[in-house]
């Protein structure tokens, strides 16, 4: 035997060490390389940091309610409709400080109840998504500007938040009510509102077979409620959104949880889970038409659309939610002021800026189309509004000379400059009310 023939048994035995440290290193090799990609797509997305931030953001929200971070927040409330949930909703960022959701659910480092007192003067302002931007953004200027005046020099003044975003009348009627129940007051409500009211119940309720007095996107909040029709529907639903849940904590307790590609093979996962969630709502919406209207999640029936019946049912109970929240402060000795927003499809309200035309007009949309015929309607109701006591104030032209740009999207809102002059018109009418009041 050749002395430098090697043993078979040792050449197997290294043979198979070899192959395991070469195939160890693949493994490493395309784990990091995998990492490296998710990486890449991460920084892609939002930069590495702030992907991460966002992802973790959901999978809190998801694992909290098995819904995504946006309809995570809202929580359907029994007599409003809806508020934000303080137990997954960690509030809004405004200028580099976070204002909380409160205990009642309004995104609002105040109390929703509170009392009024000699030194303090109370402010609610109610309304939808700009109105709460307003809130958010705006209610420091306005308060600024009231102490500067003699009526409200020396005095706290406390804006209360109690916007919300897509709220309509008669949700602020009912809202104010529900506060008025719980022991709060008030020493000025103001309504900032129109644009929802006038627009909503057409292009939305209207639409989807949902009754104009409704909340907007009533039948989409109710696909967690039971509809005695499509329980097999609803139960599917349940268990999507409970599979979304599981895998969210689970990453959530991951020691792998801070790596990208852990974080991709969730997104892409929780992808999947959400489009399934989709085509069920699809499904559902399909089958609802088939079987016909619910009145859960519908209502009654609408009037005509056509002959204009609707867009007068429309737009008294704009009115009528008015007067009712006028005569609830008449009777708590609060001063009640109902505002008209702005809004850029009504024609010759504004001279557009260069930026304007690009991101705040969408030519022939629904929006534009409804503003057009509604808004003009409104306003004609001011006559009617102070025949009945309500101190009705028409902001629609308030930009009507501004060239500089105010609006910051293609459907209502307004930027910080615009939302500066809303806050001086409107401490000029809260000052001109102090002096009448006293």
């Amino acid at each position: 035997m050749n002395s430098k023939t090697v043993n078979p048994k040792i050449r197997r035995k290294l043979s198979f060490k070899k192959k395991l440290f070469f195939t160890s290193i693949i493994c490493l090799l395309l784990l990091l390389t995998l990492e490296g990609v998710s990486r890449y797509f991460l920084i892609l997305e939002s930069g590495y940091e702030a992907s991460l931030r966002l992802l973790e953001s959901d999978q809190k929200a998801i694992s909290a309610s098995g819904r995504g971070k946006d309809s995570a927040r809202e929580n359907l409330h029994p007599y409003i409709g809806w508020t934000y949930n303080p137990d997954v909703d960690p509030g809004t960022e405004v200028k580099g400080e976070r204002i909380p959701v409160n205990r009642w659910g309004f995104v609002d480092n105040h109390d929703s109840v509170q009392k009024r007192s000699s030194n303090r003067v109370l402010i609610g302002i109610f309304g939808g998504s700009l109105a709460q931007d307003f809130n958010n953004h705006a209610s420091d200027s306005l308060i600024e500007l009231l102490q500067s005046r003699e009526q409200f020099a020396g005095k706290e003044i406390v804006v209360i938040r109690l916007a919300m975003a897509g709220f309509k009348q008669p949700q602020q009627i009912l809202l104010l009510t529900y506060l008025y129940s719980l022991g709060a007051e008030f020493d000025y409500v103001v309504n900032l509102d129109g644009f929802n009211e006038g627009v909503l119940p057409v292009v939305d309720n209207t639409n989807y077979h949902v009754n104009y007095s409704y909340p907007y996107s009533w039948d989409k909040r109710l696909y967690d409620v039971v509809d005695p029709r499509l329980t097999d529907k609803t139960y599917e639903l349940l268990r999507l959104r409970s599979k979304r849940q599981t895998i969210a904590k689970s990453v959530l307790k991951s020691k792998l949880r801070f790596t990208a590609l852990r974080n991709m093979i969730w997104k892409i996962h929780d992808w999947k889970l959400r489009a399934s969630i989709d085509e069920l709502a699809l499904s559902t919406l399909h089958q609802r038409e088939e079987t016909g209207r619910g009145f859960a999640t519908s209502g009654p029936e609408n009037p005509s659309l056509e002959d204009g019946q609707l867009q007068q049912y429309v737009l008294n109970l704009w009115k009528n939610s008015s007067l009712q929240m006028h005569k609830l402060c008449e009777g708590n000795g609060t001063v009640y002021l109902h505002v008209l927003q702005p809004n850029q499809y009504l024609l010759g309200s504004k001279p557009f800026s260069d930026l304007e035309k690009k991101i705040a007009i969408a030519d022939g949309h629904e929006f534009q189309k409804q503003v057009e015929i509604i808004y003009p309607q409104m306003r004609e109701q001011a006559d009617w509004f102070k025949v009945h006591g309500v101190r009705f104030y028409d902001f629609t032209q308030i930009f009507s000379d501004v060239e500089e740009t105010a609006y910051s999207d293609w459907c209502c809102h307004i930027n910080e400059f615009g939302n500066s002059l809303v806050a001086e018109a409107m401490a000029q009418k809260l000052v001109h009310n102090a002096v009448e009041k006293n």
